[in-house]
């Protein structure tokens, strides 16, 4: 008798850890699916941004070229008539005139 009392009770014990066992088996099978499908979803946004960098990264190129020959072609000082009277001198005339009053 306590022999079959023994045995009936591990017998449960083996039946619940054996449920536990399932249980966690299953919420790794659907988290392995939520990381598949992230994973997924990455490989597919990386696919396009490859796609999109492809498409459009020509064209920055040739812009690029352009903007190496604007760099290297000569800057001058941007210079109006509304200059003259912020006090910007805008002719050889008006920097002699600064340095004489300066005293060079």
């Amino acid at each position: 008798d306590t022999l079959i009392n023994k045995t009936q009770k591990s017998s449960e014990d083996v039946s619940s850890q054996l449920n536990s066992i399932m249980m966690a088996q299953g919420y790794q099978d659907l988290t392995g699916q939520m990381l598949q499908k992230v994973i997924g979803l990455v490989s597919e946004v990386e696919d396009k941004l490859v796609s999109f960098l492809v498409t459009f990264g020509s064209k920055d190129k040739n812009n690029q070229g352009r903007s190496d020959q604007d760099a290297l072609a000569p800057q001058g000082p941007a210079v109006t008539s509304l200059d003259k009277e912020a006090g910007v001198a805008s002719s050889q005339d008006d920097v002699d005139d600064l340095l004489a009053s300066l005293g060079f």
